[in-house]
């Protein structure tokens, strides 16, 4: 994707619809035939554009992706380096910069994704960047960190973990150390029930729950307002502790 910042979109005084419409014009295309390509009505991109309204996550990707830029471009965030710099730099800085974007994404969940949608989105993408260039020594290191059970974490290959420490990043905690029975009565109230499966009894285990669970709550996670608490220790209590009254 293109670096927006040889157009001076990076700079700080610009908003990000303001960037929207620097790239569209960069591209050569006009309000109407980005409406056509994007198939996004030509009236909501204008909104974009003026800052009157911001685009879900969806039309966001389909954006990115037609006018070859990406989210953290778009919203005026530090451009991630090319393939090659990313290679030779230690790994050291995306460990960094994943603290850094987990702490982000902390603060805004305090508040509500509701209120800064687009913001937390732009740091989960940034978050997955990071990630990908850790290795596994420097995953368990992030994981042991944000309070990850590291319980037969050995067995944990490098793409679950990572989903493991955006999860924790996203819903505030690890979903693995929520009691089974909790997550099953959160799968029965929003009729989740395992896609793999034509018939079944009952969950098997944490994993194939959880599968359900972050197809359930990918989008719904930064716009809904009614988005579960897993912070809440009495309606999600932990597999090593038991919550009391006091």
């Amino acid at each position: 994707m293109k670096d927006l910042t040889t157009q001076k979109v990076s700079d700080s005084t610009i908003t990000p619809a303001e960037r929207l419409k620097m790239a569209r014009t960069h591209k050569g295309y006009s309000r109407k035939e980005l409406a056509a390509i994007t198939n996004i009505p030509e009236k909501s991109i204008e909104k974009y554009e003026y800052g009157s309204m911001e685009p879900n996550i969806s039309r966001l990707q389909t954006l990115c992706e037609v006018l070859e830029i990406n989210s953290e471009s778009l919203l005026g965030m530090p451009e991630s380096e090319n393939e090659t710099t990313r290679s030779e730099s230690n790994h050291t800085k995306y460990f960094s910069e994943a603290l850094d974007h987990i702490e982000e994404i902390n603060c805004i969940r305090e508040t509500g994704f509701a209120a800064e949608p687009t913001k937390a989105l732009a740091h989960v993408e940034a978050l997955q960047s990071a990630l990908r260039f850790l290795g596994e020594d420097e995953l368990k290191k992030l994981a042991s960190a944000k309070g990850i059970s590291t319980e037969n974490m050995l067995n944990l290959g490098i793409t679950e973990l990572s989903l493991r420490i955006i999860d924790t990043a996203i819903y505030g905690v690890d979903l693995y150390n929520i009691e089974m029975s909790a997550l099953s009565k959160l799968a029965e109230h929003y009729n989740l029930a395992p896609s793999h499966k034509i018939f079944w009894i009952e969950w098997e285990n944490h994993e194939e729950i959880i599968h359900e669970i972050r197809a359930k709550f990918k989008s719904e996670a930064f716009y809904s307002t009614n988005f579960p608490n897993f912070s809440d220790k009495k309606l999600f209590p932990r597999n090593s502790e038991k919550y009391t009254d006091d």
